[in-house]
C-alpha cells in the first residue's frame, strides 16, 4: 500500500522543544538534504509494508523537499506528519528517536524492505501487542484482516497525522 501526500511546516516549534539531539553529532550540510528555511511544499510517501521479522505491518515513510532532496530528522519532526506530542521526552541521533524507557526505538531509518530507498519507519516489534489490546477492548474478532487492520491503523494514527 502507497500514497503520496503533501505536507506543510509546523510553525513556530524550534526542534528542541521535542527532541534531546546528541550534541556530539555533527550535521554537516552538504546540500543532500532539504532545509526547514525552505518555504516550498513538502512531498511525503507513505508505505505500508509487511515486517518479514515481526509478521505485522510497518509504517514507512520519506519526506522530501521540493527540490527532492529528502528531509532531516531535525526537520521531519517539524512538519505535520506527527503528531505534536510523539517525540517528547526522546533522544533522537540521527537515524533515530528512542524513548529512555525502551529497549527499541520508536522511528528508525532504514532500507524500504521493498524498494531498497532509504526510508523512516516505526519499529513494528510492539505492533502485535497493541493491536490485541484494542481488538479484545472492541470485543472484534480478531481474526478478521479487516478488523486487525484498522486497529493498526488506529495505533499508527496516536503518532502520525492521517490526514
Amino acid at each position: 500500500m502507497h500514497r503520496n501526500i503533501t505536507l506543510n511546516w509546523r510553525h513556530p516549534a524550534p526542534v528542541d522543544a521535542f527532541l534531546d539531539i546528541d550534541d556530539s553529532l555533527d550535521i554537516v550540510d552538504d546540500g543532500t538534504t532539504a532545509s526547514h528555511e525552505s518555504p516550498d511544499s513538502l512531498t511525503c510517501h507513505q508505505y505500508v509494508v509487511l515486517s518479514a521479522t515481526f509478521r505485522v505491518p510497518a509504517f514507512y515513510f520519506s519526506i522530501n523537499g521540493s527540490s527532492g532532496s529528502p528531509l532531516q530528522l531535525s526537520d521531519i519532526v517539524q512538519t505535520t506528519l506527527l503528531r505534536e506530542d510523539v517525540c517528547e521526552g526522546t533522544v533522537a541521533t540521527t537515524f533515530a528517536v528512542s524513548h529512555p524507557a525502551m529497549n527499541f526505538p520508536l522511528l528508525s531509518q532504514g532500507e524500504h524492505p521493498t524498494l531498497g530507498t532509504p526510508c523512516w519507519y516505526f519499529h513494528p516489534c510492539e505492533t502485535a501487542n497493541a493491536v490485541q489490546e484494542i481488538l479484545k477492548e472492541s470485543k472484534e474478532n480478531s481474526s478478521k484482516p479487516l478488523s486487525w487492520m484498522e486497529a493498526w491503523f488506529t495505533v499508527l494514527s496516536t503518532a502520525v497525522d492521517m490526514q
